[in-house]
């Protein structure tokens, strides 16, 4: 029996797709059932149900709002997973709990490891890297910290989405060209957990991005050109062009040669992983506008 935890979000929902395909026994919460923060319902809610496997994907995400709100990021991405992690111990259920490229500091040149030295460069940074630490300390040895980043799919909002919008209606846009990551589809995630969660032993930290780098910029010019558009109408900016209240990372890149000593199998290139979801993006985006 999984539990599915933030599973209103694009990767909780990209999650349960799974599983309703595998024929695997679920429960589904968004925030609405089941409130992370608050330690008596989520004991009470475990006790209940004594879920097997549980994916913490429920997150406080507004990167600018919580550097003016960092006391209440740190309530749902740390004292949350903490009251997951405490409720899994108990019913001694697995944990896989989902993380951030933003626990490190930006500056690399050379893909992070599972071992590079974490260092956040801004509260949301800092509030999930709260959240890792509270999960290795309260259930250690029987939790998985996903690392993920760029996350995007046909559900909910994401800049590939935003893309395809302006693509479609044959839009220039201006995209920043100097910070480096790894767009990931959030489906190759899902299809990782689920890998992880039939391991014999997890691994402790897990990066789970595509392979391959990309810029913001590049992103764009492949989604445009994968959806017919023309990629000219995509032009590079730097970063100052678009200040935000939140720092953002310079060097996103996250490093994946551990997995297959664990029996992973790294996940596939970007470019091919936005293929695979890019004529589900554009349907959602034809049902949710007039386009």
């Amino acid at each position: 029996m999984w539990l599915v935890v933030g599973a209103n979000g694009q990767l909780g929902r990209c999650m349960t797709e799974l599983l309703e395909s595998s024929s695997t026994d679920y429960v589904a919460l968004g925030h609405n059932q089941l409130d992370i923060t608050d330690s008596v319902p989520v004991e009470k809610y475990f006790e209940e149900i004594r879920p097997t496997i549980v994916l913490n994907a429920a997150a406080w995400t507004a990167v600018d709002d919580a550097e003016g709100h960092e006391v209440a990021a740190l309530r749902v991405n740390a004292q949350g997973p903490t009251n997951l992690a405490m409720s899994s111990a108990q019913v001694g259920a697995r944990l896989i709990h989902v993380s951030t490229d933003y626990v490190f500091n930006g500056q690399a040149n050379i893909p992070y490891t599972v071992t590079s030295p974490t260092e956040p460069m801004n509260a949301y940074g800092r509030t999930k890297l709260a959240g890792e630490i509270a999960v290795r300390d309260v259930h250690n040895g029987v939790s998985c910290i996903v690392r993920t980043a760029w996350l995007y799919s046909e559900h909910g909002k994401n800049f590939a989405k935003t893309m395809t919008i302006r693509a479609l209606r044959g839009e220039a846009v201006r995209v920043v060209d100097d910070q480096f990551g790894q767009p990931t589809s959030a489906h190759d995630v899902a299809q990782l957990i689920l890998d992880i969660s039939q391991l014999k032993e997890m691994p402790i930290i897990v990066h789970g991005t595509n392979a391959g780098q990309a810029t913001w910029f590049q992103f764009a010019q492949e989604i445009y050109s994968q959806l017919g558009a023309d990629p000219a109408l995509v032009s590079p900016v730097d970063t100052a062009a678009f200040p935000t209240v939140a720092k953002r990372p310079a060097y996103s890149v996250l490093d994946h040669s551990d997995l297959p000593a664990w029996g992973l199998q790294p996940m596939q290139n970007w470019q091919v992983g936005l293929s695979d979801s890019i004529e589900s993006i554009r349907m959602a985006i034809q049902k949710e506008t007039s386009l």
